[in-house]
């Protein structure tokens, strides 16, 4: 590792040959020092990422995220991490505020479609793919994918139960809570008014 050279230069070596953790080490010092910027942030999620440590990534991407609310690219790598770590709603939301931030981000609209692909969606993905210009080897194995995937059923299966697992936990909370839900409460108090005592 090079003592004297940028952090930055070292830690995007170290992922390019395949030492991702290293680099990962090596940016998590330079982050808690007070030494790394935005950019040390952006990297050590590409680094948690293609070490496969799908939580931490997402964990410092949202953190980075948190403390740059209104740049894009923030949102935009909390996007990746998200869609990686396979959730896949809140990653398309994570990209289209990155949009909206910067419209011209094209590795945000890159995500987006990608998570429309990975949500079993590949119309959307294609119509998102459509609006960039500048069409990378990638992209075009990404526009194929959606192009073959066309004719599937819309929604993946494993998407349909990522919904279900992600809202089923808090559902009853949720219904009573945000949406005032009172459909068992008000039965029972039917039954008890119409029905007479158990005895």
């Amino acid at each position: 590792m090079q003592a004297d050279g940028n952090p930055l230069d070292t830690a995007e070596d170290l992922i390019a040959q395949g030492r991702p953790k290293e680099a990962a080490t090596l940016l998590f010092d330079l982050i808690e020092r007070g030494r790394g910027g935005l950019l040390a942030r952006f990297t050590l999620v590409h680094a948690l990422l293609a070490a496969g440590d799908h939580g931490e990534a997402v964990r410092a991407a949202r953190e980075t995220a948190l403390l740059n609310p209104s740049v894009a690219r923030a949102a935009s790598s909390l996007g990746e991490a998200l869609r990686v770590a396979g959730n896949l709603p809140t990653a398309i939301g994570e990209f289209q505020r990155a949009l909206r931030l910067d419209p011209s981000l094209d590795f945000a609209r890159i995500g987006l479609g990608h998570a429309w692909l990975d949500a079993g969606e590949p119309e959307r993905a294609l119509e998102i793919y459509a609006q960039i210009e500048n069409v990378s080897d990638e992209l075009r194995n990404a526009i194929a994918q959606a192009e073959a995937a066309r004719g599937q059923a819309r929604s993946d299966p494993r998407y349909v139960r990522h919904l279900f697992d992600q809202f089923s936990a808090d559902y009853d909370a949720r219904m009573r809570g945000q949406l005032g839900y009172r459909g068992p409460e008000i039965l029972r108090e039917l039954a008890a008014f119409l029905l007479p005592p158990r005895s």
